[in-house]
């Protein structure tokens, strides 16, 4: 990665998105599949939340909780924009303790 990348640079497009009401191991399967650590959990055309394999074997396997993906979705999103550098995501990861970013430009999920 080249110095003073930024977040547009260096982020996954292709973003996989799951339905709010579909089953945790929907979400699971798509993530093995893809071989990615996290998927969209989407309410019609709004993001509503991510789920993250963290979340999945937390949540659901150790606490046996929920069946469908809204009932394990984190909703407090941290986002950032495809402007900001590599080392602010950095900072921001860190400073907020997640995992995932989502990337905003213009009101539209783009990363």
């Amino acid at each position: 990665m080249k110095l003073g990348a930024v977040v547009g640079e260096i982020m996954q497009k292709n973003i996989k998105t799951v339905e709010m009401d579909e089953p945790i191991g929907k979400a699971a399967h798509a993530m093995k599949e893809e071989k990615i650590g996290s998927v969209v959990v989407m309410g019609g055309k709004h993001v509503k939340g991510i789920v993250t394999t963290s979340d999945i074997v937390y949540k659901h396997v150790a606490e046996g909780k929920g069946s469908t993906v809204s009932d394990i979705m984190t909703t407090d999103l941290v986002t950032i924009t495809p402007d900001k550098t590599v080392e602010e995501a950095a900072n921001l990861l860190t400073s907020k303790g997640v995992e995932k970013l989502l990337v905003f430009d213009a009101g539209a999920l783009v990363g």
